[in-house]
């Protein structure tokens, strides 16, 4: 017969194993992106909390609180400010599918908090050279950038506003300028802004070519080119030489790859 020592002994192994099971259960829930909803004031509101993780690590976690009546509403979060929620939310079916909100936003949430990570990891590791692009965060992505004081950055396609490229460019930071172009007013824009020495040529091929919905091609980087030279008014050889100087000084080993 077992006695009550064995007994309170085997009960708390079971705990033990069914906290571990349950402490396992919440990481795999967070590290795979898994929602938490809760009511709040007596069932008048709903809190949705959205986790994020890179490579099995749990991250950060998002919250949205909503009014739920007479309709669903969002009335606070703590979403990252270059997180477009408001076009998310005109762009789902908020009242009858909530999930046309929380998977995109939890994509781009996702995105942000990978890349962040990624960026303090190459820090940590003395990476000082960094080509950046997700989704729509180059914005967030360069504030971290700042943030982690990474001295030399590539900044893809820059999506953002003049004014933010120039603290951008007081860091150091070069932006790499697409065939888009020619038929992007903020990319033009941003070329006027912009000082020489910090512009480099890139295709993104095969995309951001000079017509949308067409296949880009690596020889269109000769279209960027005849543009800034344009904008500048200098001459395509001028544009040409100092974006390669710009690019050897970001990449300064491709110097020994290059043709005599």
């Amino acid at each position: 017969m077992m006695t009550m020592k064995k007994r309170r002994k085997k009960w708390r192994k079971t705990l033990r194993t069914r906290h571990a099971q349950l402490k396992d259960l919440l990481n795999a829930h967070h590290t795979i992106g898994g929602y938490d909803f809760t009511k709040t004031r007596q069932g008048k509101g709903l809190c949705v909390s959205i986790a994020t993780a890179f490579e099995g690590v749990y991250l950060e976690t998002f919250s949205l609180e909503f009014d739920v009546k007479p309709a669903l509403r969002l009335v606070r979060h703590d979403v990252p400010p270059f997180i477009p929620l408001t076009l998310l939310i005109e762009q789902s079916r908020i009242q009858t599918d909530i999930w046309t909100l929380l998977d995109p936003l939890s994509r781009q949430l996702k995105a942000f908090t990978a890349r962040k990570r990624q960026l303090q990891l190459l820090k940590v590791s003395h990476l000082k050279v960094l080509k950046c692009r997700v989704l729509s965060v180059e914005v967030g992505e360069s504030n971290v950038l700042c943030s982690v004081r990474v001295e030399k950055a590539l900044l893809h396609a820059f999506d953002g506003k003049p004014s933010v490229s120039m603290e951008r460019v007081k860091a150091g930071y070069f932006f790499s300028i697409p065939p888009s172009i020619i038929r992007s007013e903020q990319k033009q824009k941003l070329v006027k802004q912009l000082p020489s020495e910090n512009i480099c040529l890139e295709t993104d091929s095969p995309a951001l070519g000079p017509e949308k919905q067409v296949r880009n091609e690596p020889r269109n980087v000769v279209v960027s080119a005849e543009f800034i030279s344009r904008v500048k008014g200098v001459s395509l050889q001028t544009v040409m030489d100092v974006t390669t100087q710009n690019a050897l000084r970001l990449f300064p080993k491709i110097t020994s790859k290059l043709r005599p």
